[in-house]
């Protein structure tokens, strides 16, 4: 089988030694000062919000701007010229990637102390507490599948359910649940048609923990 959509994903919370020495192998931290500059970039096409910040002392994560929990930047999509640097919140297709942080702030996390943080144009502050979740699996023909909608960190799943795209309408769907670590919903089908492939789509609503 091959993967028709990216996952959503969750991203782990990083504390800030795990983080450091995740990105040790990209950026070596430094005793430098803090980030000079830094802004908040917004693709317009895909929705993916984006960190920029300059002169960073070596780069560990991002955190909203009333918050202390550190998240992990999507560090294989991070463009890196010296100390400075370019890295979506999370990876595409996850939520955390276009989700707009409560506080509307978007704070870099470099090891110094003194962070740099920057304000999302056209961003109203509130608690996002609930999101939906999308995975799709795309099956070839008479393969079963299986695919699971994540919640982002801190999120709790609250429900979910499953759907079948086959223009002969030969898919079965046989699994539609929450997953045993309770963390998303978890899906599976068969596609019957010997000849054409379908997809099998799964999602999960999402609702933040208190």
């Amino acid at each position: 089988m091959k993967r028709a959509t990216s996952s959503h994903r969750p991203v782990p919370a990083f504390s800030l030694l795990m983080a450091a020495a995740a990105m040790t192998a990209i950026v070596a931290a430094s005793t430098a000062a803090a980030a000079d500059a830094c802004k908040v970039k917004v693709n317009k096409k895909t929705g993916v919000i984006s960190l920029a910040a300059t002169n960073t002392g070596g780069l560990i994560g991002w955190r909203d701007g009333n918050s202390d929990q550190a998240h992990a930047f999507d560090y294989d999509a991070c463009v890196i010229d010296g100390d400075d640097v370019v890295c979506p919140l999370s990876e595409p297709g996850t939520a955390l990637a276009t989700m707009p942080p409560p506080s509307c702030t978007v704070c870099i996390e470099d090891g110094t102390g003194k962070d740099c943080c920057a304000r999302i144009k056209n961003c109203t502050p509130g608690v996002r507490d609930c999101v939906r979740v999308n995975e799709v699996e795309e099956m070839d023909a008479s393969s079963y599948g299986a695919a699971d909608a994540l919640c982002p960190v801190g999120y709790k799943v609250q429900g979910g359910g499953a759907s079948s795209s086959d223009f002969f309408d030969l898919q079965q769907l046989s699994v539609s649940r929450p997953n045993f670590n309770g963390n998303g919903w978890h899906c599976e089908g068969f596609n019957h048609n010997g000849v054409f492939p379908g997809s099998l789509g799964c999602y999960a609503i999402c609702c933040r923990q208190p």
